[in-house]
């Protein structure tokens, strides 16, 4: 577990914030990378689906996962990455879905816990 961990999810989040604008193939792609592994990691047989192993993992998608590494952001990064064209409507784009709720947490570690709440709801409704 923690070997699959330590080379696959690792990767997977490694500045996965960059992703943000990449082509839905390659969003594809890393989707399958972080689907074998959750199937190692569960012994599921790879013709099980998906999303309830993801969940019961508490993983989110790739795609949930990059929209949540940019909402992570502390926004002196986020003003430097805003001249990226991707990200410059990404990000915003993001802040303003979020529920007004979530926009007005009191705490950053509140902010982060409310964030892949709502996200982990969005993505196994």
């Amino acid at each position: 577990k923690k070997v699959i961990h330590a080379f696959i999810s690792s990767r997977l989040d490694y500045c996965n914030e960059l992703y943000s604008g990449i082509s839905k193939r390659n969003i594809h792609r890393l989707q399958i990378i972080q689907n074998a592994a959750a199937w190692l990691l569960t012994k599921s047989r790879r013709s099980d689906h998906i999303t309830p192993v993801l969940a019961a993992l508490y993983q989110l998608p790739v795609s949930f996962r990059i929209d949540c590494k940019i909402l992570f952001l502390k926004p002196y990064i986020i003003r430097h990455l805003l001249m990226q064209p991707a990200f410059a409507i990404r990000a915003p784009k993001l802040w303003n879905s979020l529920l007004e709720d979530l926009r007005q947490a009191h705490s950053v570690s509140f902010f982060k816990t409310c964030l892949k709440t709502y996200l982990y709801c969005m993505a196994f409704p």
